[in-house]
């Protein structure tokens, strides 16, 4: 999930019992894509000071820097999204859709019809 109008990435959720299946790296993926198809070029979240957390190191994994530290929170960004990162954003969702096993799926379309009445990203 993230926010269209400031380019921050929000969260990425995945249920205890599929981690660990790559479906949290697909979810983050198509959020990268979805803010690159709205215009951003940069990204960013925040997350944990902590980088002993796993948050950190999947964040760092998949090319998100360090950029700002403040009182108790850390800014990452990432930056050189592919043009055409974007423009296959649409077409992720059906082509990885059958690998979420179907409670994770349901958990996540729930979650998202939820956020999507506030502006939250991908609609």
């Amino acid at each position: 999930m993230g926010n269209r109008e400031t380019g921050e990435f929000w969260v990425i959720a995945v249920l205890p019992e599929f981690e660990g299946r790559g479906i949290g790296s697909k979810m983050l993926n198509l959020a990268e894509s979805w803010l690159c198809a709205t215009g951003w070029k940069e990204i960013w979240l925040w997350t944990s000071l902590d980088t002993q957390l796993r948050a950190y190191s999947f964040y760092k994994k998949h090319g998100w820097f360090d950029a700002e530290v403040r009182t108790n929170q850390r800014i990452m960004k990432k930056s050189n999204l592919p043009l055409s990162q974007g423009d296959q954003a649409s077409g992720q969702v059906e082509s990885w859709a059958g690998e979420i096993p179907p409670r994770q799926a349901q958990w996540l379309a729930e979650w998202v019809r939820s956020k999507a009445k506030t502006g939250v990203g991908p609609r």
